[in-house]
This record gives structure tokens, C-alpha cells and sequence, in this order.
């Protein structure tokens, strides 16, 4: 990990080690700093090392705050807390790591996460592929629905991308890998699936398989209002609604942000949900799970 990278760590990251009282950087606090250290041309490096902090032309108050985010001592500890969620097969990028999720910068800018957690294989969200939404209650009809989705898919080289909630999230996901393709899992916090069972460790050797999550997994009670719908409409090239209810804190809000921001075609299952038909009454594409094959997605949106 570079200065660039450890400086945002730093700054906006969760950790256990952290005193409470340390509030990380919000997203709107990052972007004034990133845009005074660049206007200032102060390194990353003079910032950790240096004390560069005193050129920003900071408030008492700002300042050390800035100052307690980047102390040696602190540092230290991170790093080693870092380095056990890496032997334990976790492991951490920054949004300005060339392996970072290229549509979530182009899609949500300054709004994309500074950092992920993830266990898996991370050139997987670059892949091109769909995202599949539904609610966790569903109908056996809806599961058979996404699994013919995402074997289509698998055999048009598109990953499938999901919450791995129950119902089509899930079944679609495993679907995906058990037609020989690759699935990435955006989920509320790596700590869910710190038990890694063999049929998982399994699935992770294979390279085919990501989990990702903007939640430090050693904080278990770590409170974070879920983005993950956002993110898995931002990251994908189409999404599928498999059943959505209007109004519902799952699928339709992410549904509804997508429309308004205009972020990634959206296509609908035919479903009797209140979502799907709202839907599908203002012109949203329906997709037929039963062709034989589905035509390549880029003619589908």
C-alpha cells in the first residue's frame, strides 16, 4: 500500500482500534481535503510523515482532528489490525487503486466509497455483468425465473453481480458458479462471513467467486446505514429487478435512486409485485427467462 492509499485509510476507514471520539472523514469532508492538499501540491507522503498539515491553512478544530486521524501511534496499530484481516484472507482497496471498481468512480465520483474490504478475487469487479434484485420473500416461480437469467448470462461471459440475500439474489449467484461462471457479493460487512466454510473456501480457491463491503469486519456492531443497494446498481452494466414492492427499503429504493441518477439500464421480470408493475407501466424493458438463448445484453438496454 502506497502513502496516496494509506493517507485515505487513514482518513475515512473504521477500526477497531480507533477512539471513538475520532469521527472519519464523511465524503464531502474528503473531497474539501483532497481538493486543498492538490491545490496546495503537498504529497500524501508529507502529509503522514512530514506534517505537511500545517501548509492547509486549517481551523484549530479541523486541524486536530486531521492530526489524532493520522498519529503515528495510530497508524501503527491499523496497520497491524490490517495485516490479521489479511491472514485471515481479507484484505483492503482504496478507490485510487487501479483495481478498484472503474464504474463506481464513473457513475458516483466523489460519492463512491473511499474503500473497500474484500475476500475473494478482486479483478471480478471490473468484469462485465448484471446485477440481480429481489426480496428475500419470493416465489419458487422467481427463483427458477433468475436461475435460467443467470445461466444465460454466464454462457454471454457476463458475471453476476448481487447482495446474496435469499430468494433471486442468491439463487442467481449460485447459479452463476455452478454454470462455471463468477459471481461478486457486495455485502453489509465482511464479518458474515468470517466463518468460512469449506464449500466456501472451496468456491474462493476457484477465482471465481468476490465479497466485498465498505464495513470493517472486526467492528461486529459497526452501525452504517446500507448503501449497498446504490452500489450494486452503480458497478453493474444492466440490473434485473426479479420482484420488487414499491416503497419497500430493499430493491425499490435502489430502483428508484438508479431511475432518478440515471446510472445503469434497468430491465423487469414480469412479476405481480407492486414494484415490477410500476415498473413496467413506466416503459421498463421486461426480460422473457424463457428464450431459449436471451440476445447479447448490450442490445437488450
Amino acid at each position: 500500500m502506497n502513502n496516496d492509499e494509506l493517507l485515505l485509510v487513514l482518513l475515512t476507514g473504521c477500526f477497531k482500534i480507533s477512539n471513538s471520539r475520532i469521527k472519519p472523514l464523511t465524503l464531502n469532508e474528503l473531497s474539501d481535503f483532497m481538493s486543498r492538499i492538490k491545490l496546495k501540491k503537498i504529497s500524501a507522503e508529507s502529509i503522514i510523515n512530514k506534517n505537511g498539515l500545517k501548509r492547509l491553512g486549517l481551523t484549530p478544530q479541523t486541524y486536530e482532528r486531521l492530526r489524532m486521524l493520522i498519529d503515528k501511534d495510530r497508524k501503527a496499530k491499523i496497520i497491524g489490525e490490517l495485516k490479521i484481516l489479511e491472514k485471515n484472507g481479507i484484505k483492503i482497496i482504496t478507490k485510487i487503486n487501479k483495481k478498484y471498481p472503474k464504474l463506481l468512480n464513473e457513475k458516483l465520483n466523489d460519492s463512491a466509497p473511499p474503500l473497500f474490504y474484500y475476500c475473494g478475487n478482486i479483478d471480478l469487479v471490473n468484469e462485465p455483468g448484471i446485477a440481480m434484485v429481489g426480496l428475500s420473500r419470493t416465489t419458487l416461480k422467481t427463483i427458477d425465473d433468475a436461475i435460467d437469467i443467470a445461466q444465460s448470462m454466464v454462457k454471454q461471459n457476463y458475471i453476476i453481480y448481487s447482495t446474496g440475500s435469499k430468494g433471486a439474489d442468491l439463487a442467481a449467484t449460485d447459479a452463476a458458479y455452478y454454470a462455471g461462471g463468477s459471481y461478486v457479493v457486495i455485502i453489509s460487512n465482511m464479518f458474515e462471513i468470517q466463518e468460512i466454510t469449506p464449500a466456501l473456501r472451496e468456491r474462493l480457491a476457484s477465482g471465481r467467486v468476490l465479497f466485498i463491503s465498505t464495513v470493517n469486519p472486526m467492528i461486529k456492531n459497526f452501525s452504517l446505514e446500507s448503501k449497498n443497494a446504490k452500489y450494486l446498481h452503480a458497478i453493474s452494466q444492466a440490473v434485473i429487478v426479479a420482484n420488487s414492492d414499491m416503497n419497500d427499503k430493499g430493491p425499490w429504493s435502489g430502483v428508484t435512486e438508479n431511475i432518478k441518477n440515471k446510472w445503469t439500464p434497468i430491465l423487469v421480470m414480469d412479476s405481480s409485485n407492486t414494484g415490477n408493475q410500476a415498473l413496467m407501466k413506466l416503459g421498463i424493458q421486461t426480460i422473457n427467462p424463457k428464450f431459449p438463448t436471451i440476445q447479447p445484453l448490450n442490445q437488450l438496454i
